[in-house]
């Protein structure tokens, strides 16, 4: 009799697995996002201007609606209308928030140095790096003219445009700003002219000066800012230094590193989940990017807080505060609780940790509902599904690497392939809900710019 094997099959998850699943969600999500929810001010393809005799089918893309910015909250419905996916307009926020649209634009700068390297092996593929660094140039247009105030600052602004003359118009939501935002969009100007080998890539990197000087100005008023905005600062500082070796850049990184350390340890633990991740994150960055070693004591310190964070018993992150019934999650404080192990373990031989976040992980994010639904794997035929790219069945990767088999995908459910906004779990039952099917992109670039991290560091 033939042997069929067992009748379950329980695959472990290894860290490379859980780090290449995370890198193609955020890359699928981004761009789904981008080329086809019509979630926010669309471009038209042409517009990009995209030269004829760039080695890629622009046939491929036309029908495509690229976003020159995003809203805030949508349903994560999709609908359908002759052939093409879309967004439920009916459901859209149109809110135009600076922390979604600088994010989004570094998640498509990365993503455009990872399709760059398919220039010679696949024209689909490489296609993906022309329309990103092509549509970032015409966010970053677009961000100049119409999301600043009087004064000349980013400010989150809300779509009051004419349906019917199509004309843009938008009205400032707050007349607060924010440094973080400021040096988020610092970030985006200065990296697409380093990257973009354009003509007029010096006109961009001169703009980000030109908000590196203001910051630099008033680096006091910073310095005194609430700890939240200071780790997000200290984030967008860290990536910078990753494409620019500024040492004005560097400088100001470490004094808000050590603002940080000293203010950490008088608060006793009670910063957040998704701060404490994220000030982790950075520090194991930073020392990979500039070889520093200075906060390496820190980071462990902050390493152990957050394992401390987890139930031994259910595998799920304790929260203070919380009522002995229900714990209400983010996706921003899991994620980024997730992603900080990963780093951890990417960064070092952690080995026992190893178990600890793969339960997390398939708890938390796999099995919550918390994902709408997974993008579907490249097929065998795709070069993403090789090693080196080879399409020699010998290096053919397992799909696993790209996709769960029991996760929805956006044709199964229905539902676009986002993370909703929050969940809750229920301590006696021991199981997640799911209040709204509610995308908030708030956040959310925030943690798919470290998820495609995973795969440049």
């Amino acid at each position: 009799m033939k042997y069929i094997g067992p009748f379950l099959r329980l695959n472990n998850l290894s860290k490379e697995m859980i780090e290449s699943q995370l890198f193609y969600f955020a890359k699928e999500s981004t761009k789904h996002i981008v080329l086809n929810s019509k979630f926010g001010i669309n471009i038209p393809f042409k517009e990009l201007k995209i030269k004829t005799s760039s080695n890629f089918d622009i046939n491929t893309f036309k029908e495509s609606s690229p976003l020159l910015c995003i809203y805030k909250r949508s349903n994560t419905k999709l609908l359908t209308h002759k052939n093409n996916v879309f967004w439920d307009e009916d459901s859209f926020k149109k809110e135009v928030n600076i922390s979604s649209n600088g994010y989004l634009t570094l998640c498509l700068l990365e993503l455009a140095n990872y399709y760059e390297k398919f220039k010679d092996l696949d024209k689909e593929l490489y296609g993906l790096y022309h329309i990103y660094i092509n549509l970032v140039k015409h966010q970053l247009n677009f961000y100049s003219s119409y999301l600043r105030n009087e004064e000349g600052l980013f400010v989150d602004k809300k779509d009051i445009s004419d349906p019917i003359t199509k004309e843009l118009n938008f009205e400032t939501k707050n007349k607060k700003f924010k440094y973080s935002n400021q040096i988020l969009m610092m970030n985006c100007y200065a990296i697409y002219s380093i990257i973009s080998k354009t003509e007029d890539s010096d006109e961009y990197y001169t703009f980000s000066k030109d908000i590196l000087n203001m910051v630099l100005r008033y680096k006091d008023e910073i310095y005194s800012l609430s700890l939240h905005e200071k780790i997000n600062i200290l984030s967008l500082l860290n990536i910078y230094l990753k494409f620019d070796n500024n040492n004005d850049i560097l400088l100001l990184t470490i004094d808000i590193m050590d603002l940080i350390h000293d203010e950490l340890q008088n608060l006793n633990n009670s910063t957040s989940i998704s701060n404490t991740s994220l000030i982790f994150i950075t520090s194991i960055l930073f020392k990979h990017t500039t070889g520093i070693s200075k906060y390496e004591n820190f980071s462990d310190d902050i390493y152990k807080e957050l394992i401390n964070l987890c139930d031994e018993e259910r595998f799920v992150l304790s929260k203070k505060n919380s009522s002995k019934k229900d714990i209400d999650y983010n996706s921003y404080e899991i994620y980024f609780y997730i992603l900080s192990l990963i780093y951890k373990n990417k960064f070092s031989d952690d080995k026992e940790s190893n178990a600890k976040f793969e339960y997390i992980y398939r708890k938390h994010i796999l099995n919550s509902g918390i994902v709408c639904s997974w993008p579907e794997p490249p097929n065998i035929n795709s070069i993403e599904r090789y090693n080196n790219h080879t399409l020699k069945s010998e290096d053919l990767i397992d799909e696993i690497y790209f996709k769960l088999p029991t996760l929805p995908t956006p044709e199964t459910s229905g539902l676009a392939p986002v993370i909703i906004k929050d969940i809750k779990y229920n301590v006696k039952k021991d199981e997640f809900t799911i209040n709204k099917q509610v995308f908030d992109s708030t956040k959310y670039f925030q943690y798919l710019l470290y998820m495609i991290y995973l795969s440049s560091n």
